[in-house]
């Protein structure tokens, strides 16, 4: 509120300083006077909009979610579940990516997961002259499953996972691991790093379970 009142009143300051210059009253005291005024107010205004309601800002909506194993059709509970928000800022034909905030949590004994809606104000906005907009990203981490298929509907999503059946699955699950270890968020990262460690630690079963050719042992990260 008292943010709003700030910027209304620079507004103000500012429209009399632009009328000043536009009616010609050149006393050159009152003319560099008011085009500092119109300088100031502008600056000092933008900075105060960082928090103000009357600009928009980031926001992470609530999310709930539910881990379905696809064959028993029974829930998976106890599963790492990271949910990130990143954003996007579109600033004078320049974008700037922030990141916004994650949380790890763990399906509970229903397989259900929640994350309650969170906001963050983000990086200096002007009107007119930026847009903003931010997504978020829902990684699952299991070294026994992976995801079948999403159903969206609205605030809640259902994960149907697939049980890892041969080496190739085990492939695409390193993969995974691996991309968000080199490129996940903080939690993300540490998450994947840990099950990548996991993950060799069963090497020989994978092997004997799989039936793993030995050409094939480097691209699943287990030679």
């Amino acid at each position: 509120m008292i943010g709003d009142l700030v910027i209304i009143s620079l507004g103000i300051a500012s429209f009399w300083s632009a009328y000043k210059l536009l009616t010609m009253e050149t006393k050159y005291s009152a003319l560099t006077f008011s085009l500092g005024l119109f300088l100031v107010s502008f600056v000092i205004g933008g900075i105060i909009a960082q928090n103000s309601s009357l600009f928009s800002e980031f926001f992470t909506p609530e999310i709930n979610g539910i881990l379905i194993d696809s064959e028993t059709n029974k829930p998976l509970p106890n599963i790492d579940v990271v949910i990130g928000w990143e954003g996007e800022s579109y600033v004078f034909m320049s974008t700037v990516h922030n990141y916004l905030k994650s949380i790890n949590i763990k399906t509970d004994s229903s397989g259900r997961f929640h994350a309650p809606k969170h906001y963050k104000s983000l990086a200096l906005r002007a009107p007119f002259f930026e847009r903003t907009n931010s997504d978020s990203r829902i990684s699952i981490f299991n070294l026994d499953f992976d995801i079948l298929r999403v159903v969206n509907s609205g605030k809640h999503k259902t994960f149907y996972m697939k049980k890892i059946t041969d080496y190739q699955m085990l492939k695409e699950k390193y993969r995974y691991l691996q991309t968000l270890k080199d490129v996940g968020n903080d939690k993300e990262k540490a998450l994947a790093a840990a099950y990548l460690d996991k993950f060799r630690q069963h090497r020989n079963e994978y092997i004997k379970m799989f039936h793993i050719p030995t050409d094939e042992l480097f691209w699943i990260g287990l030679r």
